[in-house]
């Protein structure tokens, strides 16, 4: 199943590390951001999940809920959840889909349609295509949908935040509510753009470093504070 972007989201019902959940009765009429992982006790995934677990309230302040997937069991998740914590310092504190039946990757389009097998099994490079982000609105529509290609630890920030703020900018209907801009500056943390007489409203900074990105790829200075964690 090939997803674009205006699709309605596919529904499913799925057990996760905080129960068995309907996914658009789950989101409500919130925005949610669905992200995959392979495997696992990955080391790159364990970093993600920690990192994410730390800017969850950053979400939650934009009415944004956030819902992790790998391709394992509940019980599996739950103890990895706790090697985030021991690693990472943080928890996940948000619901993780357990997909050892792969029946949400293959639904998404992440996993061909004919896989099957015992999920145990199946090691990261089986499951490498589900490295994905999509972003869903209130009306249930994808509005966005990244691969993540890198296995970095600052990956779901690089490769799907970016995007996320040109989608922001672009987005057609401009009479729907969109969640205020995230931004994350070079400390870390999620905060929203700073607005002082000296400085120019966000939108400009970001128009200015798409131009300048054809002639000059690396950004300036004052715009790497958008980019960089």
């Amino acid at each position: 199943m090939s997803l674009k972007i205006g699709d309605t989201a596919p529904d499913f019902e799925a057990d996760t590390t905080e129960g068995r959940i309907r996914f658009h009765d789950w989101i409500g009429d919130s925005w949610a951001v669905l992200f995959s992982h392979p495997k696992d006790f990955t080391p790159v995934c364990t970093t993600e999940l920690g990192y994410m677990a730390k800017i969850k309230e950053e979400f939650e302040r934009r009415n944004v809920k956030i819902i992790g997937l790998s391709i394992d069991s509940t019980g599996d998740h739950e103890a990895w959840a706790r090697d985030i914590e021991e690693t990472q310092g943080a928890a996940p504190n948000y619901p993780l889909i357990g997909d050892s039946d792969f029946q949400v990757s293959k639904l998404y389009g992440m996993l061909p349609a004919d896989t099957a097998g015992d999920a145990k099994v199946r090691t990261p490079a089986d499951n490498q295509t589900v490295r994905n982000v999509f972003v869903v609105g209130p009306d249930k529509k994808i509005k966005l949908r990244q691969l993540l290609r890198s296995r970095r630890v600052n990956a779901p920030r690089r490769e799907a935040i970016t995007p996320l703020m040109r989608w922001w900018m672009t987005a057609p209907d401009e009479k729907q509510k969109r969640p205020p801009l995230l931004c994350f500056p070079c400390n870390g943390a999620a905060t929203q753009p700073p607005r002082t007489r000296r400085s120019r409203p966000v939108e400009r900074l970001l128009r200015c470093r798409w131009r300048r990105r054809e002639s000059n790829p690396r950004p300036r200075s004052r715009e790497r504070w958008l980019l960089r964690a």
